[in-house]
């Protein structure tokens, strides 16, 4: 059975919050000052990168940020065991454990371009990596399958973002919901302490291979419309109707017009002449049922 259109419900959740305090402390004297420089593969400083230190078996974290010659400076840190990285769009994160001892340590990182920069999206630019030229709604027509993000919902410590994936092709929308998938593995890929679900939830099936087994009901369509003198046009519908469902279920349900127009849209509305023209041909197409047989 063909498919039409997917839900696609992508959870994101980060097992805790943050907060942003600010205290000033006596340094102790086992404290350590941790200082470093960024810079880019190319030998460039790097201003404004995100610098954290974590000791082993905390559960906060300490970041800084580089100032304009590419120079970071932490507060004084108890001495210990640390998981020190680096973070810049576009970069991949430069990574180092050490022991923090004595007065002072230096740590110093390269960054290198990304090869993937969607793992480093923030939301709003996740939803934005998404191809926006070929796989949108506004930049598809016809037969053309699209992925829309219906609603983004979130609080301190979940993210869920609803899609839509349609497509009047099997194997083109399966490629879409993959698409999704993968943006989804990015994340984790990110940020290991992100917890992502996906849920996928099929809607409804594309009618034409319940219609195209039934010919005449479409013939009869086209023949009560005639009737009425009304000349029928073919579009397809980019998006789902009670039809779908029910040729699913065995009953060939073609979309008919109903002199409605601009439908789930602020400026819905209907023609009475259009809609006396539907009813006419509602008439004709239930006496052509109820006649002969041809």
């Amino acid at each position: 059975m063909r498919k039409s259109t997917i839900w696609f419900a992508l959870v994101v959740a980060v097992a805790a919050g943050a907060a942003a305090l600010t205290v000033r402390v006596p340094a102790a004297a086992t404290d350590v000052l941790l200082t470093g420089t960024i810079t880019s593969s190319a030998g460039e400083k790097m201003e404004g990168v995100t610098v954290s230190a974590r000791a082993e078996g905390q559960t906060f974290t300490t970041s800084v940020y580089t100032d304009d010659q590419g120079n970071f400076y932490f507060p004084p840190l108890p001495e210990g065991k640390y998981k020190v990285y680096a973070q810049a769009v576009g970069f991949d994160a430069g990574r180092a454990e050490m022991n923090l001892a004595g007065r002072g340590k230096k740590q110093d990182f390269q960054l290198k371009p990304t090869q993937n920069v969607t793992k480093q999206l923030s939301g709003d630019q996740w939803i934005a990596a998404l191809p926006a030229d070929t796989l949108s709604p506004e930049t598809t027509e016809g037969r053309e399958g699209f992925v829309h993000p219906m609603t983004i919902r979130g609080t301190a410590e979940e993210t869920t973002i609803t899609f839509i994936a349609r497509d009047h092709d099997d194997a083109k929308l399966d490629a879409h919901v993959e698409l999704l998938r993968r943006l989804a593995s990015d994340v984790v890929a990110r940020e290991p302490r992100a917890r992502v679900s996906v849920d996928i939830e099929f809607q409804y099936p594309n009618m034409r291979e319940a219609i195209d087994s039934h010919p005449r009901v479409v013939e009869a369509a086209v023949e009560a419309y005639r009737a009425v003198g009304v000349e029928p046009v073919f579009e397809p519908i980019r998006g789902g109707t009670d039809g779908s469902r029910l040729s699913a279920e065995g009953l060939p349900t073609p979309n008919l017009f109903t002199g409605g127009q601009d439908y789930h849209s602020l400026t819905e509305w209907a023609s009475v002449q259009d809609m006396a023209a539907a009813a006419a041909m509602v008439v004709e197409l239930i006496r052509i049922w109820a006649g002969p047989e041809r």
